[in-house]
């Protein structure tokens, strides 16, 4: 079932709607309460993964590994200085005489780059250095709460997930590039990234496809619509009045009941009306992963059984 109708419901509305529970549309400290309900009822039905939220990110340039020559540097310095137009940006990996073994750049300007380690193997002076630079990590869309799919489009390769622990166990050089076989959100958290698994030695394109953040507005006067199907518009807000008249506490439980039981009910009928179209079957899928890590997904040694 596809919902294509997004809400005509502003935000500011809803939040009027919420205070007016208990008659209080006009106050400035009742709608700034309602404001924060609307807020946790979007918070509470992000934790499921709605078939209306599904988006695809703009297609990502992944970068092959690149050579950079007239690097300067000094024993025991965390930067470096750099020619113009070098190419390195945040988190990318540099490989070369000096550079301790997974070095990464933490600052980038017009002719310098800041690194996560100092500068080793150099005696007294500057030497100048031809390095390697290795993206392995790609910015993730700002709005994702999960990932759906990953996507190499030039070499036509669907990466699968690699769980952080199965890499450290079997990898030997994690900065080997070559054609990636999988992705890693080990620091998705912190960086805001995925790490491809191994890194590109080739240029390519990255599609990623992804459940959406619910847009939490900042003010009880913002005029954007929610977002959500208009079939399902008052569940939050249902929620929401819920939450307000707990919050609020005036003896209002008989209402703050009724309230909840339509909530639970509109979610009940949210989870009921996910896609009719089965999107994910149970079956095997002829496998086309082949290299790193040696695995393929119509085999038993697709299956990492190890989960300690």
């Amino acid at each position: 079932m596809a919902l294509f109708n997004r809400s005509t419901i502003a935000w500011a509305t809803a939040v009027e709607r919420i205070a007016d529970c208990i008659g209080a549309s006009g106050d400035t400290e009742m709608k700034q309460r309602a404001h924060n309900s609307l807020r946790a009822a979007f918070q509470f039905l992000g934790g499921r993964r709605w078939d209306f939220m599904r988006s695809e990110f703009t297609p990502i340039q992944v970068v092959g590994g690149f050579g950079v020559t007239g690097v300067s540097a000094s024993a025991a310095q965390t930067s470096a200085a750099a020619p113009s137009n070098h190419g390195f940006q945040v988190d990318d990996v540099i490989i070369g005489p000096g550079f301790m073994l997974g070095t990464r750049v933490t600052a980038t300007g017009a002719n310098s780059v800041g690194l996560t380690t100092a500068i080793t193997g150099f005696g007294a002076g500057v030497q100048v250095n031809s390095v390697t630079g290795i993206r392995d990590t790609y910015a993730a869309p700002t709005d994702m709460r999960t990932l759906y799919s990953a996507r190499l489009l030039g070499s036509q390769r669907s990466l699968r997930y690699s769980g952080r622990r199965f890499v450290d166990r079997t990898i030997t050089d994690e900065f080997t590039v070559g054609t990636p076989d999988t992705y890693d959100l080990f620091r998705l958290g912190e960086k805001g990234k995925i790490r491809l698994l191994p890194a590109p030695g080739g240029n390519d394109t990255l599609q990623l496809r992804y459940y959406r953040r619910f847009s939490l507005q900042s003010a009880t006067g913002i005029t954007s619509v929610l977002e959500i199907p208009e079939d399902y518009e008052e569940v939050p807000i249902a929620w929401a009045k819920w939450h307000f008249l707990t919050d609020k506490g005036e003896g209002r439980k008989d209402q703050a009941t009724s309230w909840m039981s339509l909530a639970q009910d509109g979610l009940k009928t949210m989870v009921a009306e996910q896609s009719n179209l089965a999107d994910e079957d149970l079956t095997i899928i002829p496998g086309h992963i082949q290299g790193w890590p040696s695995v393929n997904d119509t085999r038993q040694g697709a299956i990492y059984y190890d989960y300690t």
